[in-house]
């Protein structure tokens, strides 16, 4: 591997991996970390840019001059046009969370650990800004667990939050709240009820299952896909029949995190939380792991108890100090047709949570404190759900009180996206360096945002060179790898990615309808916020492209060469 350093606001050190130059990782200690000062001013007549490329820019900025000169010869060139005719709500925020970023971040020492953070939270970092919260234990956690795993507890006396929450979460979200101040949305989802709800006695499915379907997950994309689509495709039929028919040790675990995250932003991170599955005992499968759903008819008892588990977990982390801007109804709800499915999650249909919304989660969350301003997302599973999902909901008039929008995920085409995660399919895990990998978060982000979503969210922020931890050898890559070897991390280059977007599209920016005519070899989206003009391109070509910028309210034209394989941001004042 090789050393150096490339110009940045703080230079990046990098460390190349294998035998080329393109594999760069930025190298962080408890020393020296790189970073992105806030861009607050821009000479007039200027456009400030930055670039990170697959030739190793990470942050590279330049001033060039904006000109009222039109184009003529347009051959061969990208031209940029943006109008606003018809603007829409832009990106609100970035960010992710699960058990193995708090278990990661401890791993390094308190020095270190508090660079990681900054990385994400901090004023020179890349303006992360909003946070999702797993309900209980997810594929991420390192065994399998919920806040009430006494059978039979249907008034949730036993509940409590666990090591997992007071030690790598809560006191993390504080101090990026604190280092944003204070606008960091937080929202949560849960993967499955506990186990004792469920038919199969268990929040995950069948070891076999895991043997076989993580196995050719890893090995072969094109199996897993279409494997997947398959079950899916077979489960259709039975889901629309199915449809029509039918705190004692809470300072410890993942709170302190949260509560770090909170504090590096000033507060201002928003949280949203998630659950993979209620306790097992509530489910029909008897466990969180593997396919099943609540017992009983819905809204019966156990959709009762259901909703008072959910709702004492937002108490809980309230007493912590930690609020949450909304959650999600179900991680990826689909996934609980498959009875063997290899880790948490619980079956709910587009009309069981349509619902469990109005009929008692929202009235129940309405009524009470900590939950009655929660923005409730609906589906939080992937984009082929749509638009019959969405209908399913929001032709209902009395859920539309209770559910405020839809959750996508990027997987098989996949509009917030819920999450993000790459390294799950195809090589499986982290690969260092890799950029390419880059380049699908840059080109994910930019579609989304022309298709009007109002968020997005990565998954794992922090995992091990492993790719973990991990309880069901689901390994894969992250933005930032943490080696506690060595006591040092590496910034991926998917981190400067999101950091094109992140750091520079504020919270409330208006999109700006964007067309690219001529060549047509980039990808481009536009914001405004308070009169500053945004745009970030991505380049996925082997060559460089020549991009002309028009701005239609303006006049204005800015002329530049943008790199093979590289994400640009060029940021212009209004004038």
């Amino acid at each position: 591997m090789i050393l150096r350093c490339i110009s940045a606001d703080r230079p990046c050190v990098q460390r190349v991996y294998k035998s080329t130059d393109h594999n760069v990782v930025c190298v962080c200690n408890a020393t020296y970390c790189d970073d992105i000062k806030p861009l607050i001013t821009i000479p007039n007549g200027k456009a400030v840019i930055y670039v990170s490329s697959l030739a190793g820019k990470r942050f590279k900025k330049s001033v060039i001059s904006v000109s009222e000169e039109e184009i003529t010869d347009a051959a061969g060139i990208n031209l940029v046009s943006l109008s606003e005719a018809t603007r829409k709500r832009a990106l609100e925020a970035y960010f992710g969370e699960n058990d193995a970023a708090g278990i990661n971040l401890v791993s390094l020492s308190e020095a270190t650990r508090k660079r990681a953070l900054e990385a994400y939270f901090g004023e020179n970092g890349i303006g992360y800004n909003m946070g999702r919260v797993p309900i209980a234990s997810t594929d991420f956690s390192t065994r399998e667990y919920s806040y009430a795993d006494t059978a039979g507890d249907m008034e949730m006396k036993t509940f409590s939050l666990l090591e997992d929450d007071l030690k790598y979460k809560i006191p993390y979200i504080l101090t990026a709240m604190n280092l944003t101040g204070g606008a960091i949305r937080l929202f949560a989802s849960p993967w499955s009820a506990p186990g004792w709800m469920k038919t199969n006695g268990r929040m995950k499915v069948s070891e076999q299952w895991l043997r076989q379907h993580v196995a050719n997950w890893s090995g072969n994309s094109d199996f897993f896909l279409e494997n997947i689509l398959c079950k899916l495709t077979l489960h259709y039929t039975f889901l629309k029949h199915f449809e029509a028919s039918n705190n004692s040790i809470l300072q410890k675990s993942q709170i302190p995190y949260i509560l770090t995250a909170m504090n590096l932003t000033g507060g201002a991170i928003r949280l949203f939380a998630s659950p993979w599955s209620a306790p097992g005992w509530m489910k029909t499968n008897g466990r969180m792991k593997g396919g099943g759903m609540l017992k009983g008819a819905v809204n019966g008892e156990y959709y009762q108890s259901y909703a008072i588990y959910l709702t004492k977990f937002f108490e809980e982390y309230a007493k912590n100090g930690v609020p949450f801007w909304g959650m999600t109804l179900q991680n990826e709800p689909s996934s609980g047709m498959l009875p063997f499915y290899g880790w948490q999650t619980m079956l709910f249909t587009a009309d069981m949570e349509r619902d469990f919304a109005k009929g008692i989660l929202g009235p129940m969350f309405k009524s009470n404190k900590a939950t009655k301003d929660l923005k409730v997302m609906a589906l939080d599973d992937n984009r082929l759900w749509l638009p019959r999902w969405a209908d399913n909901i929001f032709n209902d008039p009395e859920a539309t009180k209770y559910v405020d929008g839809i959750g996508v995920h990027w997987y098989m085409n996949a509009l917030v996206p819920a999450t993000a995660c790459t390294g799950s399919m195809g090589i499986h895990g982290p690969i260092l360096g890799d950029w390419y990998r880059a380049e699908e978060y840059a080109e994910d982000i930019i579609t989304n945002l022309n298709n009007f979503v109002s968020g997005w969210v990565d998954w794992n922020m922090w995992l091990n060179e492993r790719g973990g931890p991990t309880w069901v050898n689901n390994f894969v890559d992250s933005p930032i790898i943490v080696n506690a070897t060595t006591d040092e991390f590496y910034k991926q280059p998917m981190f400067y990615a999101i950091g094109h977007f992140s750091k520079f599209i504020k919270a409330g920016s208006k999109r700006i309808a964007t067309k690219v005519d001529g060549k047509q070899a980039v990808l481009a989206t536009a914001v405004n916020y308070q009169g500053r003009r945004t745009l970030v391109l991505l380049n996925h070509h082997d060559d460089s492209q020549d991009v002309v910028i028009t701005d239609s309210a303006t006049g204005h034209h800015i002329s530049l060469n943008v790199d093979p394989h590289c994400v640009v941001t060029v940021l212009w004042e209004r004038q």
